[in-house]
């Protein structure tokens, strides 16, 4: 929250997933859970769009009930795409819930991870450390 001697405002947080690198993934039970280095988008308007600040932070998500589709060939992979059920991807909010069925798919040079699962859920890891500002 930013008060800059006026009310307080919140600010939003979306990753960037194109600018992001999946360091592993694993099963857990039925579900799959990905570890990401995300680059992540701080605004008080629309982050990504909107004047803000980058940030590094290790982030979680969770595909419930998962079904791997595709692995990729190697890690870390260096997210180029991504997309989740069946749309182009560019930001995802921080955190992100998203229930019912999904497709996930994340590509890069080294390869994709595709899974479908019955809901996605996205959550921070670490503290974030700041890389620059943006707009």
């Amino acid at each position: 929250m930013v008060t800059c001697g006026g009310p307080p405002r919140l600010q939003k947080r979306a990753v960037a997933l194109q600018e992001s690198k999946l360091l592993r993934w694993e099963l857990c039970g039925p579900d799959l859970l990905l570890r990401l280095d995300g680059y992540v988008h701080v605004s008080l308007g629309v982050p990504g769009q909107d004047q803000g600040t980058a940030w590094s932070q290790e982030l979680e998500l969770l595909l419930r009930n998962a079904r791997i589709v595709e692995e990729p060939r190697e890690l870390p992979l260096w997210i180029s795409q991504a997309e989740l059920s069946s749309a182009p991807l560019l930001l995802l909010p921080v955190p992100f819930e998203e229930r019912g069925a999904v497709l996930l798919k994340l590509a890069g040079a080294e390869g994709a991870l595709a899974a479908t699962g019955d809901g996605l859920t996205v959550s921070t890891v670490s503290d974030p450390h700041f890389i620059e500002r943006v707009g």
